[in-house]
């Protein structure tokens, strides 16, 4: 399936009410995209050899990969705009301290458990938060050569052609990715939670990938997006990329995620038409 080429105009809402912000971001967008491809092409090198393999947690793993291609990104990132803050998922800079004006947000690689079973379905991810806003988000899928930025101000593009999210009307006419964890502690709230979805969406899907799976939501290939328990890295950049696509991402409430945490929370991101719908039946 295509991507669905966006030909909407950007809302005045959209647009970042700093110029000064805006004239920083337009010097930083062509970076991010870079660094992400960049990247991209080393996750996809190194996939071939995965090596180092440590379980963090419970269903939770990390590769020498991810270590080597955070600390790539960090480096570079560094280099560029040194007055700004870092917060990366396989690093100990999570704290306040670590928060700047500026603050990236990084998953170098996410969808590990694919990664390590040689999978397509992973992602690298870039997302930056302006005064802990999401504004700007780089994402590659490099096994589809695939790269979505997303920005405050413009419409998100996939390789530099614009993309809007799809028209679905109805969840019963929805395709909707809901994540199932495999931690003993969430595992039966998540198969409860897909199988509520599933019994009113017209499918559901699991991808292993909530980078991907946001991006995939993006560009029209999925309608909704469901996770009981997100952590920041694996949202801050696909966040700017959904809304700039014309899409909607919250909470299970309806209100803004949490931005100030990386503690886990719940997210739901749609085509905007059935987020409403979807919330209700999350809520039942």
């Amino acid at each position: 399936m295509k991507p669905i080429k966006s030909t909407k105009p950007l809302k005045k809402q959209d647009l970042p009410l700093n110029t000064e912000v805006a004239r920083k971001l337009a010097v930083i967008e062509p970076v991010s995209a870079l660094l992400a491809r960049r990247a991209g092409a080393m996750a996809r090198k190194l996939q071939d050899s995965v090596q180092d393999i440590r379980q963090k947690s419970e269903g939770d793993f990390v590769t020498a990969a991810d270590a080597q291609i955070q600390d790539y990104i960090k480096k570079e990132i560094h280099a560029r705009f040194p007055d700004h803050g870092f917060i990366g998922e396989e690093s100990s800079e999570k704290s306040e301290e670590d928060r700047k004006s500026f603050t990236w947000v990084i998953d170098p690689i996410d969808g590990t458990s694919n990664y390590m079973h040689n999978s397509p379905l992973f992602a690298v991810s870039l997302g930056l938060l302006y005064q802990d806003k999401p504004v700007l988000g780089a994402v590659c899928l490099p096994y589809f050569d695939e790269l979505y930025v997303g920005m405050k101000g413009k419409v998100s593009t996939l390789n530099t052609v614009p993309i809007h999210v799809s028209s679905v009307p109805t969840l019963g006419r929805a395709l909707v990715n809901v994540v199932v964890t495999t931690r003993s502690n969430n595992l039966a709230p998540t198969l409860a939670l897909f199988e509520k979805v599933t019994q009113h969406a017209q499918k559901t899907r699991y991808l292993g990938s909530c980078v991907l799976e946001m991006c995939f939501l993006a560009s029209g290939r999925l309608d909704g997006f469901v996770f009981n328990a997100i952590h920041l890295w694996d949202f801050a950049a696909a966040q700017v990329i959904v809304e700039q696509a014309g899409g909607r991402v919250t909470d299970f409430t309806g209100q803004p995620n949490n931005m100030h945490t990386t503690d886990t929370q719940p997210i739901v991101a749609s085509n905007g038409k059935i987020h409403d719908e979807l919330l209700k039946v999350i809520a039942r």
